[in-house]
């Protein structure tokens, strides 16, 4: 398992350039969003891959709005 931490900062900071190009001259201009799946605000996330025969098929992802949500 990979713990991914601390990425909500991340994902405030794209947030706040949306929402400020949203008030602009360009706000004709952005995209539809795309909203992430999970939690808006995640503040925990947990990665494990799924591997068969030595080959990576995929990974399994969950998230969480609580921090240190997965630690033992």
């Amino acid at each position: 398992p990979i713990r991914i931490c601390f990425t909500a900062p991340e994902y405030g900071y794209s947030r706040a350039v949306r929402e400020a190009t949203m008030r602009g001259a360009l706000a004709a201009r952005l995209e539809t969003a795309i909203p992430f799946p999970g939690a808006e605000d995640p503040q925990s996330q947990l990665a494990v891959p799924i591997v068969a025969a030595q080959r990576t098929l995929g990974a399994l992802y969950v998230d969480s709005d609580r921090q240190m949500r997965f630690t033992c």
